[in-house]
Protein backbone atom coordinates (compact mmCIF):
# COMPACT_ATOMS: atom_id res chain seq x y z
CA UNK A 1 0.00 0.00 0.00
CA UNK A 2 2.85 2.41 0.77
CA UNK A 3 4.24 2.02 -2.77
CA UNK A 4 0.81 2.66 -4.26
CA UNK A 5 0.37 5.73 -2.08
CA UNK A 6 3.75 7.09 -3.14
CA UNK A 7 2.76 6.68 -6.79
CA UNK A 8 -0.51 8.42 -6.10
CA UNK A 9 1.29 11.25 -4.32
CA UNK A 10 3.48 11.92 -7.36
CA UNK A 11 0.38 12.05 -9.55
CA UNK A 12 -1.28 14.35 -7.06
CA UNK A 13 1.64 16.81 -7.04
CA UNK A 14 1.54 16.99 -10.83
CA UNK A 15 -2.21 17.38 -10.80
CA UNK A 16 -2.40 20.34 -8.45
CA UNK A 17 -0.07 22.42 -10.60
CA UNK A 18 -2.86 22.81 -13.10
CA UNK A 19 -5.86 22.36 -10.84
CA UNK A 20 -8.39 25.21 -10.74
CA UNK A 21 -6.20 27.64 -12.69
CA UNK A 22 -9.26 29.65 -13.61
CA UNK A 23 -9.32 30.97 -10.08
CA UNK A 24 -12.00 28.88 -8.44
CA UNK A 25 -10.17 29.27 -5.13
CA UNK A 26 -7.80 32.14 -5.83
CA UNK A 27 -10.16 34.41 -3.93
CA UNK A 28 -9.83 32.29 -0.82
CA UNK A 29 -9.63 35.17 1.62
CA UNK A 30 -12.47 37.07 -0.02
CA UNK A 31 -15.77 36.16 1.60
CA UNK A 32 -19.20 37.71 1.57
CA UNK A 33 -19.14 41.01 3.40
CA UNK A 34 -15.42 41.65 2.99
CA UNK A 35 -16.21 44.99 1.36
CA UNK A 36 -16.95 46.25 4.88
CA UNK A 37 -13.21 46.04 5.58
CA UNK A 38 -10.52 48.33 4.19
CA UNK A 39 -7.83 45.69 4.47
CA UNK A 40 -6.26 44.56 1.18
CA UNK A 41 -7.12 41.12 -0.13
CA UNK A 42 -5.04 38.34 1.37
CA UNK A 43 -3.71 40.33 4.34
CA UNK A 44 -6.25 39.52 7.02
CA UNK A 45 -5.15 37.50 10.01
CA UNK A 46 -6.35 33.98 10.63
CA UNK A 47 -8.33 35.21 13.61
CA UNK A 48 -10.11 37.82 11.49
CA UNK A 49 -10.76 35.26 8.78
CA UNK A 50 -12.38 32.92 11.28
CA UNK A 51 -14.38 35.74 12.85
CA UNK A 52 -15.69 36.87 9.47
CA UNK A 53 -16.47 33.37 8.27
CA UNK A 54 -18.32 32.55 11.47
CA UNK A 55 -20.31 35.78 11.24
CA UNK A 56 -21.26 35.37 7.59
CA UNK A 57 -22.16 31.70 7.92
CA UNK A 58 -24.17 32.33 11.09
CA UNK A 59 -26.12 35.03 9.24
CA UNK A 60 -26.71 32.78 6.26
CA UNK A 61 -27.88 29.90 8.43
CA UNK A 62 -30.24 32.20 10.34
CA UNK A 63 -31.71 33.60 7.13
CA UNK A 64 -32.37 30.13 5.76
CA UNK A 65 -33.92 28.74 8.93
CA UNK A 66 -36.96 26.80 7.85
CA UNK A 67 -38.98 23.74 8.71
CA UNK A 68 -37.26 20.59 7.42
CA UNK A 69 -38.18 19.58 3.90
CA UNK A 70 -36.92 16.14 3.00
CA UNK A 71 -36.21 16.98 -0.62
CA UNK A 72 -32.44 16.71 -1.09
CA UNK A 73 -30.19 14.03 -2.51
CA UNK A 74 -26.92 14.05 -0.54
CA UNK A 75 -23.75 13.05 -2.33
CA UNK A 76 -19.99 13.37 -1.91
CA UNK A 77 -17.11 13.74 -4.31
CA UNK A 78 -14.95 10.62 -4.25
CA UNK A 79 -11.79 12.69 -4.68
CA UNK A 80 -9.50 9.67 -4.44
CA UNK A 81 -11.13 8.30 -7.62
CA UNK A 82 -10.26 11.43 -9.61
CA UNK A 83 -8.62 10.70 -12.95
CA UNK A 84 -5.30 11.95 -11.59
CA UNK A 85 -5.60 9.91 -8.36
CA UNK A 86 -7.20 6.60 -9.26
CA UNK A 87 -4.11 4.77 -10.51
CA UNK A 88 -2.21 5.04 -7.25
CA UNK A 89 -5.13 4.66 -4.84
CA UNK A 90 -5.78 1.15 -3.48
CA UNK A 91 -9.20 -0.18 -4.41
CA UNK A 92 -9.79 -1.23 -0.80
CA UNK A 93 -9.51 2.41 0.29
CA UNK A 94 -12.05 3.51 -2.30
CA UNK A 95 -14.41 0.73 -1.29
CA UNK A 96 -14.11 1.55 2.41
CA UNK A 97 -14.76 5.24 1.67
CA UNK A 98 -17.99 4.39 -0.12
CA UNK A 99 -19.07 2.03 2.67
CA UNK A 100 -18.57 4.69 5.32
CA UNK A 101 -20.47 7.30 3.35
CA UNK A 102 -23.31 4.84 2.80
CA UNK A 103 -23.53 4.43 6.58
CA UNK A 104 -23.83 8.22 6.79
CA UNK A 105 -26.78 8.10 4.41
CA UNK A 106 -25.53 9.45 1.07
CA UNK A 107 -27.48 8.46 -2.02
CA UNK A 108 -25.09 9.51 -4.77
CA UNK A 109 -21.35 9.35 -5.50
CA UNK A 110 -19.65 11.92 -7.75
CA UNK A 111 -16.45 10.96 -9.60
CA UNK A 112 -14.30 13.40 -11.57
CA UNK A 113 -12.84 11.17 -14.29
CA UNK A 114 -10.30 12.26 -16.90
CA UNK A 115 -9.28 11.06 -20.35
CA UNK A 116 -6.90 8.73 -18.54
CA UNK A 117 -7.22 5.74 -18.44
CA UNK A 118 -9.76 5.56 -21.27
CA UNK A 119 -7.73 7.29 -23.98
CA UNK A 120 -4.76 4.92 -23.54
CA UNK A 121 -6.81 1.87 -22.51
CA UNK A 122 -4.89 1.29 -19.30
CA UNK A 123 -6.79 -1.85 -18.43
CA UNK A 124 -5.70 -2.22 -14.79
CA UNK A 125 -7.03 1.22 -13.90
CA UNK A 126 -10.19 0.65 -15.94
CA UNK A 127 -10.70 -2.57 -13.99
CA UNK A 128 -10.38 -0.59 -10.76
CA UNK A 129 -13.11 1.79 -11.93
CA UNK A 130 -15.23 -1.21 -12.92
CA UNK A 131 -14.93 -2.74 -9.45
CA UNK A 132 -15.60 0.59 -7.76
CA UNK A 133 -18.71 1.35 -9.81
CA UNK A 134 -19.99 -2.20 -9.26
CA UNK A 135 -19.61 -1.66 -5.52
CA UNK A 136 -21.44 1.67 -5.73
CA UNK A 137 -24.27 0.01 -7.64
CA UNK A 138 -24.43 -2.89 -5.18
CA UNK A 139 -25.25 -0.32 -2.51
CA UNK A 140 -28.08 1.01 -4.68
CA UNK A 141 -26.39 4.42 -5.00
CA UNK A 142 -26.71 6.86 -7.85
CA UNK A 143 -23.59 7.75 -9.85
CA UNK A 144 -22.59 11.15 -11.21
CA UNK A 145 -19.68 11.51 -13.64
CA UNK A 146 -18.03 14.94 -13.86
CA UNK A 147 -15.16 14.68 -16.38
CA UNK A 148 -12.04 16.81 -15.98
CA UNK A 149 -9.04 17.66 -18.14
CA UNK A 150 -5.70 17.25 -16.36
CA UNK A 151 -2.60 17.80 -18.55
CA UNK A 152 -0.30 15.82 -16.25
CA UNK A 153 -2.24 12.59 -16.80
CA UNK A 154 -4.25 13.28 -19.95
CA UNK A 155 -1.38 14.87 -21.89
CA UNK A 156 -0.88 18.45 -23.02
CA UNK A 157 -3.19 19.30 -25.90
CA UNK A 158 -5.27 22.04 -27.48
CA UNK A 159 -9.02 22.38 -27.14
CA UNK A 160 -9.64 21.09 -30.66
CA UNK A 161 -7.80 17.82 -29.96
CA UNK A 162 -9.35 17.41 -26.52
CA UNK A 163 -12.86 17.78 -27.93
CA UNK A 164 -12.44 14.74 -30.17
CA UNK A 165 -10.95 12.61 -27.41
CA UNK A 166 -13.44 13.79 -24.80
CA UNK A 167 -16.51 12.94 -26.87
CA UNK A 168 -15.14 9.43 -27.40
CA UNK A 169 -14.29 9.06 -23.70
CA UNK A 170 -17.73 10.33 -22.65
CA UNK A 171 -19.38 7.69 -24.86
CA UNK A 172 -17.15 4.93 -23.47
CA UNK A 173 -17.93 5.83 -19.86
CA UNK A 174 -21.66 6.40 -20.41
CA UNK A 175 -22.01 3.08 -22.24
CA UNK A 176 -20.07 1.25 -19.54
CA UNK A 177 -21.63 2.70 -16.39
CA UNK A 178 -24.93 4.37 -17.37
CA UNK A 179 -24.61 7.07 -14.69
CA UNK A 180 -27.65 8.95 -13.45
CA UNK A 181 -25.88 12.27 -14.11
CA UNK A 182 -23.22 13.01 -16.72
CA UNK A 183 -21.72 16.50 -16.61
CA UNK A 184 -20.61 17.23 -20.17
CA UNK A 185 -19.00 20.56 -19.20
CA UNK A 186 -17.42 21.17 -15.81
CA UNK A 187 -16.25 24.75 -15.07
CA UNK A 188 -15.41 25.88 -18.63
CA UNK A 189 -13.08 28.70 -17.56
CA UNK A 190 -11.09 26.29 -15.40
CA UNK A 191 -10.59 23.85 -18.27
CA UNK A 192 -9.80 26.66 -20.74
CA UNK A 193 -7.05 27.89 -18.44
CA UNK A 194 -5.49 24.43 -18.52
CA UNK A 195 -5.43 24.62 -22.31
CA UNK A 196 -3.96 28.10 -22.07
CA UNK A 197 -6.63 29.26 -24.51
CA UNK A 198 -9.51 31.68 -24.52
CA UNK A 199 -12.59 29.67 -25.45
CA UNK A 200 -15.80 31.57 -25.99
CA UNK A 201 -19.19 30.45 -24.67
CA UNK A 202 -20.53 29.47 -28.10
CA UNK A 203 -17.54 27.15 -28.65
CA UNK A 204 -18.18 25.43 -25.34
CA UNK A 205 -21.87 25.18 -26.16
CA UNK A 206 -21.08 23.57 -29.54
CA UNK A 207 -18.91 20.99 -27.81
CA UNK A 208 -21.53 20.38 -25.13
CA UNK A 209 -24.16 19.68 -27.77
CA UNK A 210 -21.91 17.05 -29.41
CA UNK A 211 -21.18 15.53 -26.01
CA UNK A 212 -24.86 15.38 -25.05
CA UNK A 213 -25.67 13.54 -28.28
CA UNK A 214 -22.81 11.08 -27.68
CA UNK A 215 -23.96 10.32 -24.13
CA UNK A 216 -27.65 10.05 -25.01
CA UNK A 217 -26.90 7.75 -27.94
CA UNK A 218 -25.42 5.06 -25.69
CA UNK A 219 -27.26 5.80 -22.42
CA UNK A 220 -30.65 7.41 -23.15
CA UNK A 221 -31.74 7.46 -19.50
CA UNK A 222 -28.65 9.32 -18.27
CA UNK A 223 -29.36 12.95 -17.38
CA UNK A 224 -26.88 15.33 -18.98
CA UNK A 225 -25.74 18.35 -17.00
CA UNK A 226 -23.36 21.30 -17.04
CA UNK A 227 -21.37 22.61 -14.07
CA UNK A 228 -20.67 26.33 -13.68
CA UNK A 229 -19.12 28.84 -11.31
CA UNK A 230 -20.78 32.15 -10.44
CA UNK A 231 -18.60 34.14 -12.85
CA UNK A 232 -19.48 31.87 -15.75
CA UNK A 233 -22.92 33.39 -16.39
CA UNK A 234 -22.29 33.94 -20.16
CA UNK A 235 -21.46 30.22 -20.50
CA UNK A 236 -24.50 29.31 -18.44
CA UNK A 237 -26.71 31.39 -20.73
CA UNK A 238 -25.33 29.59 -23.78
CA UNK A 239 -25.82 26.18 -22.16
CA UNK A 240 -29.49 26.88 -21.42
CA UNK A 241 -30.13 26.85 -25.17
CA UNK A 242 -28.81 23.30 -25.62
CA UNK A 243 -31.08 20.52 -26.82
CA UNK A 244 -31.58 17.59 -24.41
CA UNK A 245 -29.82 19.27 -21.48
CA UNK A 246 -31.43 17.75 -18.39
CA UNK A 247 -29.89 19.54 -15.38
CA UNK A 248 -27.58 22.31 -14.17
CA UNK A 249 -24.86 22.04 -11.51
CA UNK A 250 -23.38 24.96 -9.58
CA UNK A 251 -19.98 24.93 -7.85
CA UNK A 252 -19.86 27.06 -4.69
CA UNK A 253 -16.45 27.83 -3.17
CA UNK A 254 -17.09 31.34 -1.84
CA UNK A 255 -20.15 33.33 -0.88
CA UNK A 256 -19.65 36.40 -3.04
CA UNK A 257 -21.55 34.93 -5.97
CA UNK A 258 -24.70 33.81 -4.17
CA UNK A 259 -26.89 36.47 -5.81
CA UNK A 260 -25.66 35.29 -9.21
CA UNK A 261 -26.44 31.70 -8.30
CA UNK A 262 -29.95 32.78 -7.32
CA UNK A 263 -30.46 34.22 -10.80
CA UNK A 264 -29.04 31.10 -12.43
CA UNK A 265 -31.34 28.89 -10.39
CA UNK A 266 -34.41 30.92 -11.36
CA UNK A 267 -33.43 30.86 -15.05
CA UNK A 268 -32.83 27.11 -15.02
CA UNK A 269 -36.08 26.41 -13.19
CA UNK A 270 -37.92 28.59 -15.69
CA UNK A 271 -36.63 26.21 -18.37
CA UNK A 272 -37.80 23.22 -16.36
CA UNK A 273 -34.25 22.16 -15.46
CA UNK A 274 -33.40 20.90 -11.96
CA UNK A 275 -30.34 22.44 -10.28
CA UNK A 276 -27.91 20.75 -7.90
CA UNK A 277 -24.81 21.84 -6.00
CA UNK A 278 -22.21 19.90 -7.95
CA UNK A 279 -19.27 20.87 -5.70
CA UNK A 280 -18.89 22.98 -2.59
CA UNK A 281 -16.51 23.65 0.30
CA UNK A 282 -15.36 26.45 2.55
CA UNK A 283 -12.91 28.84 0.94
CA UNK A 284 -9.69 28.29 2.94
CA UNK A 285 -7.43 30.75 4.69
CA UNK A 286 -3.87 31.10 3.42
CA UNK A 287 -0.87 33.26 4.22
CA UNK A 288 0.31 34.97 0.99
CA UNK A 289 3.77 35.44 2.48
CA UNK A 290 4.22 31.70 2.83
CA UNK A 291 1.80 30.10 0.38
CA UNK A 292 3.29 31.26 -2.92
CA UNK A 293 1.92 28.65 -5.28
CA UNK A 294 -1.66 28.12 -6.40
CA UNK A 295 -1.75 24.60 -5.02
CA UNK A 296 -0.59 25.79 -1.60
CA UNK A 297 -3.30 28.46 -1.53
CA UNK A 298 -6.18 26.39 -2.86
CA UNK A 299 -6.00 23.54 -0.35
CA UNK A 300 -4.46 25.24 2.69
CA UNK A 301 -5.81 24.00 6.00
CA UNK A 302 -8.54 21.75 4.63
CA UNK A 303 -7.78 19.11 7.24
CA UNK A 304 -6.70 21.35 10.12
CA UNK A 305 -8.73 20.78 13.27
CA UNK A 306 -9.09 24.48 14.00
CA UNK A 307 -11.43 24.81 10.99
CA UNK A 308 -13.73 21.91 11.75
CA UNK A 309 -16.45 24.11 13.25
CA UNK A 310 -16.40 26.30 10.14
CA UNK A 311 -16.69 23.25 7.92
CA UNK A 312 -19.77 22.12 9.81
CA UNK A 313 -21.31 25.57 9.46
CA UNK A 314 -20.48 25.68 5.75
CA UNK A 315 -22.19 22.35 5.09
CA UNK A 316 -25.17 23.49 7.15
CA UNK A 317 -25.41 26.77 5.24
CA UNK A 318 -25.13 25.07 1.84
CA UNK A 319 -27.74 22.47 2.79
CA UNK A 320 -30.20 25.09 3.96
CA UNK A 321 -29.52 27.19 0.88
CA UNK A 322 -30.24 24.21 -1.35
CA UNK A 323 -33.34 23.40 0.65
CA UNK A 324 -34.81 26.89 0.43
CA UNK A 325 -33.97 27.30 -3.28
CA UNK A 326 -35.56 24.07 -4.40
CA UNK A 327 -32.31 22.43 -5.44
CA UNK A 328 -31.98 18.70 -6.06
CA UNK A 329 -28.69 17.72 -4.42
CA UNK A 330 -25.68 18.79 -2.35
CA UNK A 331 -22.14 17.50 -2.98
CA UNK A 332 -19.23 18.40 -0.63
CA UNK A 333 -15.86 18.30 -2.39
CA UNK A 334 -13.10 17.72 0.20
CA UNK A 335 -14.03 14.23 1.42
CA UNK A 336 -10.86 14.00 3.53
CA UNK A 337 -12.40 16.19 6.23
CA UNK A 338 -15.00 13.50 6.85
CA UNK A 339 -12.27 11.15 8.06
CA UNK A 340 -9.37 13.07 9.58
CA UNK A 341 -8.36 16.44 11.01
CA UNK A 342 -4.87 17.13 12.31
CA UNK A 343 -3.65 19.56 14.94
CA UNK A 344 -0.62 20.79 13.00
CA UNK A 345 -0.41 22.91 9.84
CA UNK A 346 0.22 19.93 7.56
CA UNK A 347 -3.43 19.26 6.89
CA UNK A 348 -3.66 20.69 3.37
CA UNK A 349 -6.10 18.89 1.12
CA UNK A 350 -3.29 18.16 -1.32
CA UNK A 351 -0.59 17.48 1.28
CA UNK A 352 0.91 14.01 0.61
CA UNK A 353 1.43 13.18 4.26
CA UNK A 354 -2.06 14.26 5.22
CA UNK A 355 -3.57 12.16 2.44
CA UNK A 356 -1.60 9.10 3.53
CA UNK A 357 -2.87 9.60 7.07
CA UNK A 358 -6.40 10.14 5.76
CA UNK A 359 -6.28 6.91 3.76
CA UNK A 360 -5.17 5.09 6.91
CA UNK A 361 -7.97 6.76 8.90
CA UNK A 362 -10.50 5.58 6.34
CA UNK A 363 -9.27 2.02 6.61
CA UNK A 364 -9.35 2.09 10.42
CA UNK A 365 -12.95 3.33 10.47
CA UNK A 366 -12.35 6.86 11.77
CA UNK A 367 -15.04 9.53 11.37
CA UNK A 368 -14.91 13.23 12.21
CA UNK A 369 -17.56 15.46 13.75
CA UNK A 370 -17.92 16.98 10.27
CA UNK A 371 -19.14 13.64 8.95
CA UNK A 372 -21.42 13.23 11.96
CA UNK A 373 -22.86 16.68 11.24
CA UNK A 374 -23.32 15.80 7.57
CA UNK A 375 -25.14 12.64 8.60
CA UNK A 376 -27.46 14.71 10.79
CA UNK A 377 -28.19 17.02 7.85
CA UNK A 378 -28.95 14.00 5.68
CA UNK A 379 -31.42 12.69 8.26
CA UNK A 380 -33.13 16.07 8.46
CA UNK A 381 -33.21 17.13 4.82
CA UNK A 382 -32.53 13.96 2.78
CA UNK A 383 -35.18 12.24 0.74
Amino acid sequence: METEMNDRTRLLIKFVRVWMLAGCLLVVTVIAGESRSSQPRGTISREEYMTRMNQVLDEMIAKTEASPKKTLIFSFNLFYAHGAMIKGMPLETLIKTVDTMVEAGVRRVDINMGLFPWSVREESTIAKYDALVKHIRNHGLELAINPQYTPSTDGKMHFSEWQRKAVDMFAQVARRYHPEIFTVIHEPTTIAARFGERIRPHSWANFAQKAIRAVKRVSPNTKTSVGVLSWEKPYFNAFLRLNDLDAVGIDIYNLRGMAVYDRMIKAAHAKGLPVHIEETWRNPYFDPRRDKTLEAKSARGIGEARYQELDVKWLTAMTRYANTRGLEAVTPFWMQAFFLYVDDEKGGGLEPGYNRRTAAAIMSGQRTETLNAYQALIKRYGR
